[in-house]
C-alpha cells in the first residue's frame, strides 16, 4: 500500500463497507436516483430537465450494472439524478485521482488573478533553487504554461500504474521530476506528467506561502461551500497537486459549474473568466478517440473533445472518474469508480464511463 500522509478539510468522513456485503445488499435494494430536495442544488425532474425519464433511469441502471461507485447527472443548474453504489453516499467523498490536476490549474488561474503568481509564462528554475541548486538552464526555463500543459519535456512514462506510484512513493517527489532528462525541449511535446503538474502545488505554495489546501479553502472550497473533503501529503510535506483529493461527487460537480459557467458559482465569480476560457483553449491537434470521446484535445489540466456531435470538456481520473461538461447542453456528469485497479482494467472501466456519460446520458435527452 502507499505510503500516504493525510491532510484534512473541515469535515473529515471514513467510510468502509466490504464490497460482497455492499454487493448482496444492493442486489435487494431498489434503485434510487432521483434525488430528494437539497440546499447544495436545485432539484429537476427530468421531464422539466429535458429528458425522457425511461431512457434516464436506464443509465442509472447501467451504472449499477457496470460497476460504478456513483453517477450524478445536473441540467441547467440543476440535479435532475445521482445514484450511488458499493457502500457510497451523496455524503462520501471520493478519489477523484487526476480530476485534481483540474482544480490545481483552477487554483493557478485564481494565483494569477490575486497577483500571487505573475504570468504562466515565469520560468519554474527560481522556484527551486533550494532543492535543485544546480539545476540545468534549459530545465530552469521551464514555464508553468509547460506545465498546464503537460509539455514540460521532461522524460517520463504514466502509461502504468506504476509510472505513477514510484514517483508518488519516491523519498522525495520534487527532485525525482527534475532529475529527469529532458526527452523533448520544454514546449514541444505532449507528455503525461502527474510529477510534472505536482511542481504546480509547489510553486503555489512558494509563491503565497500558504500550503495548497490552506490556499483552496480560502479561494475555492469556501466560496463553493465544499466542506467535505480529504487531501494527501506526499512525503516532500506538500498536497498532491496531480491526484490526491478526494470529493463528494456533489462537489465534483460545483467544480465543473464553475467551468462551465464561466468562472461563477450561483453567479458569483470564483475563477477569472479569461482563465476558464484558456483551460478550454486547445493546444494540441484533436484527432485521437477513446471509446466514445472523440476528437481529443487539451486545454491547461482540463480535457477538450466531443461526444455524440456534441463539443464537451472534462476532467479525467484513472479509472472512471469524470467530471464531464457539453456546454451547448448546459449538462454536467459526474461519474466515479474503483481506483485500484491495473491499467488494462482502468482503461476499460474509462471506456464504460464514457459511454454511459456520452451515449447513454445525453441519449436520453
Amino acid at each position: 500500500m502507499r505510503n500516504i500522509f493525510w491532510g484534512c478539510a473541515v469535515l473529515l468522513l471514513v467510510l468502509s463497507c466490504s464490497s460482497s456485503d455492499s454487493n448482496n445488499t444492493e442486489q435487494n435494494t431498489p434503485l434510487v436516483w432521483e434525488p430528494q430536495a437539497t440546499g447544495e442544488w436545485p432539484v429537476a425532474t427530468p421531464e422539466a430537465a429535458g429528458f425522457d425519464r425511461a431512457l434516464l433511469m436506464a443509465c442509472f441502471e447501467k451504472a449499477s450494472s457496470a460497476g460504478l461507485d456513483s453517477l450524478s447527472v445536473y441540467r441547467n443548474g440543476a440535479l435532475v439524478g445521482e445514484s450511488y453504489f458499493h457502500g457510497f453516499s451523496a455524503a462520501s467523498p471520493h478519489h477523484v485521482r487526476s480530476v485534481t490536476k483540474t482544480v490545481t490549474a483552477l487554483l493557478i488561474g485564481i494565483a494569477l488573478e490575486r497577483g500571487d503568481l505573475e504570468s504562466v509564462d515565469q520560468p519554474i528554475g527560481p522556484f527551486f533553487a533550494d532543492e535543485a541548486p544546480n539545476l540545468s538552464a534549459e530545465k530552469a526555463a521551464i514555464t508553468i504554461h509547460n506545465l498546464l500543459t503537460m509539455t514540460s519535456g521532461f522524460e517520463w512514462d504514466e502509461s502504468s500504474s506504476s509510472g505513477y506510484t514510484d514517483w508518488a512513493n519516491s523519498a522525495n517527489p520534487i527532485t525525482y521530476v527534475l532529475n529527469k532528462p529532458l526527452a523533448h525541449p520544454p514546449g514541444v511535446s505532449f507528455t503525461y506528467n502527474s510529477g510534472a503538474v505536482h511542481l504546480l502545488a509547489v510553486i503555489l505554495t512558494k509563491a503565497t506561502g500558504m500550503d495548497t489546501l490552506s490556499y483552496a479553502q480560502s479561494h475555492l472550497w469556501q466560496p463553493l461551500g465544499i466542506e467535505t473533503l480529504r487531501w494527501e501529503k506526499l512525503a516532500d510535506g506538500n498536497y498532491n497537486g496531480a491526484a490526491g483529493l478526494e470529493l463528494r461527487p456533489r462537489d465534483m460537480a460545483k467544480v465543473a459549474s464553475v467551468l462551465l459557467a464561466g468562472g461563477t458559482w450561483q453567479g458569483k465569480p470564483v475563477v477569472p473568466a479569461t482563465w476558464v476560457e484558456g483551460m478550454g483553449t486547445p493546444t494540441r491537434p484533436g484527432t485521437v478517440t477513446f471509446g466514445a470521446l472523440e476528437n481529443i484535445n487539451y486545454g491547461y489540466l482540463w480535457w477538450l473533445g466531443s461526444g455524440s456531435g456534441h463539443p464537451m470538456q472534462l476532467g479525467w481520473g484513472w479509472g472512471g472518474q469524470f467530471i464531464a461538461t457539453f456546454p451547448d447542453l448546459d449538462l454536467i456528469v459526474s461519474t466515479t469508480s474503483k481506483w485500484q485497479v491495473q491499467a488494462n482494467e482502468a482503461d476499460r472501466q474509462e471506456k464504460a464511463n464514457l459511454d454511459i456519460i456520452i451515449n447513454q446520458v445525453v441519449g436520453a435527452l
